[in-house]
This record gives structure tokens, sequence and C-alpha cells, in this order.
């Protein structure tokens, strides 16, 4: 085989180099299985289509490396928790049992949106229908909805109103309802207090006389 080797990288031709240089450069990265790469005298081909070139197998160091990630990997894997051995597999039950409700909830959810589409659409087209046929009788509806809706709007407001945290309970109208009837009672009570006491004054100078009376007939 050649000593004198070319390859392309960014569109350009770099070479002539040694079949160790190119190696090197594999290394480094700059050569990859897709690269363009041809002998002083040979048509171009990717590197990965080369004999010997890529993936040495005699190489110490890429071994040594291989085993030394294995033995890491070992190291990390043994000190982890025992918990932490069933995590991966409740993981993967999830994922599977996740799938199969998606396979069985996928044709449904597709069946009910294509006939909540065939109803809007079949609804869209009778209001239109009914619009162009009866256009009197649509406004009217139309105005009908919309006043319903402002005075059940109108309604909820002045309850929210009444209702509010912000609001003090003084100023509702049930309290204020209460609040005056509570003042009636009270008036009504101390204006018939003075009557009370005049008929209890009257009764205590009745019982006064019919007693001066009873002794008068026992002199007597």
């Amino acid at each position: 085989m050649p000593d004198s080797w070319f390859y392309q990288y960014a569109g350009c031709e770099n070479g002539p180099h040694s079949f160790a240089d190119m190696q090197r450069l594999i290394e480094l990265g700059r050569i990859d299985t897709s690269t363009l790469v041809r002998r002083e005298d040979g048509d171009w081909v990717p590197a990965s289509s080369v004999p010997g070139l890529l993936f040495q197998t005699d190489n110490p160091n890429s071994a040594a490396t291989a085993e030394e990630s294995r033995t890491l990997i070992d190291r990390l894997r043994s000190q982890l928790p025992a918990d932490w051995s069933n995590v991966g597999s409740a993981w993967r039950t999830i994922k599977r049992i996740a799938r199969r409700m998606a396979k069985l909830i996928q044709p449904i959810a597709r069946f009910v949106g294509l006939m909540a589409l065939r109803l809007v659409q079949q609804t869209w087209k009778h209001a239109t229908r009914f619009r162009t046929a009866y256009p009197r009788t649509a406004a009217a509806v139309f105005a009908i909805c919309v006043l319903t809706f402002g005075f059940m709007a109108l309604f909820r407001v002045g309850d929210d109103d009444a209702t509010r945290p912000g609001v003090p309970a003084s100023d509702s109208p049930a309290k204020q309802n209460v609040e005056t009837v509570a003042a009636n009672e009270s008036s009504q009570e101390s204006k018939s207090s003075p009557n009370q006491d005049q008929n209890k004054g009257a009764e205590s100078v009745l019982t006064a006389e019919q007693q001066l009376f009873a002794k008068r007939m026992e002199v007597d």
C-alpha cells in the first residue's frame, strides 16, 4: 500500500500524508467514516472502506480505554442503593402502560373530535340558513339573547356587590332591613312604657282607696 494519501476537508484536498499520519488524523477527529480519502494514484472512497484505516483492533490504547470505561461503569453501578435497582423496571412498566393507553385512547379521541367538528359544522350551517330565510326572526332572537345575558350579568354584579368581602355587613340590604325592624320595635316599646307606668299608678291609687273604704266600714 503506497504511503501517499489524500483526504477532503471542508471541500479542499489535503495531503499527501502517510498511512500513520492518516490514523493520527482519525484519532484527532479530523477524519471520520464519511470522509473521502484516496491514494496518490487512486479514486476517492469513504474512509470506512479502506481496510485497516479505522477502528484498529490491535491498538492497545483503545482496548485499555474501553476496559477502563467498563470498570468505571461497574464501580458506579455498585455504589447505587439497592432500592434504585427497581426504578428502571418501574419506569419501563409505566411507559408501557402509557403507550398502551395512548393506543386505546387515540381512536376514541379522534372519533369524538370528528363528531364535535361535524356537530359544529351542522349547527353553523343551520344557523346560516335560518338567518338567511328569516332575517327579522334571527335578529329578534339575537337581541333577546343579548338582553337576557345582559340582565343576568347585571343581577350577578349586584349580588356580588352585596356579598363581596369588601362591603361591610351593615351596608347589605338584608342587614339594613333587620336593623330597621329592630329600631321600630325599640321605639314602640319606648312609647308604650309611659302608658304602662300611668296604668300602674292608677291601679295603686285604686287599691289604696279600697283599703281606706274597708277600714271605714269596720269602724262603723
